[in-house]
């Protein structure tokens, strides 16, 4: 892929790490609303930094790595996104850590069958390759 593509994807990362580092600092500290605004900013950047090093790879290997490296960012961008929601729609405390809970569990659940399913899977599709060459 291009350069500037993945020049792009850095810089947006690199903008979003700033504003939500920046909230941090100058906002209340305290403040739930402002940690996981920069816990989903800290998100964006893994997964615009992965997808930036993942489009630049010329073998498999490198891009299976990247791509499960930006999967984490993207799994943690939809993990805070959903709680930040909650946050702000202002849903009642009992019915709130219940669907947080439910939306962390159906999340984590996501990203272990993901891993699952391309990491080992890829990774036993490799040594077959690799042992049929021998």
């Amino acid at each position: 892929m291009s350069v500037w593509l993945s020049f792009i994807f850095i810089a947006l990362g690199t903008v979003s790490l700033v504003l939500a580092v920046t909230n941090i600092i100058q906002e209340d500290k305290n403040s739930v609303d402002n940690w996981l605004f920069l816990f989903l900013g800290v998100s964006s950047f893994v997964w615009n930094f992965g997808v930036s090093l993942f489009t630049m790879q010329t073998t498999e290997e490198g891009a299976a790595f990247w791509r499960s490296f930006y999967l984490i960012g993207a799994f943690g961008i939809i993990l805070m996104s959903g709680i930040i929601i909650g946050e702000w729609i202002g849903v009642p405390e009992p019915l709130k850590k219940a669907a947080n809970a439910y939306y962390i569990f159906s999340t984590l659940l996501d990203a272990i069958c993901y891993y699952i399913n391309f990491s080992i899977i890829s990774l036993l599709n490799f040594k077959i390759k690799f042992s049929q060459t021998l």
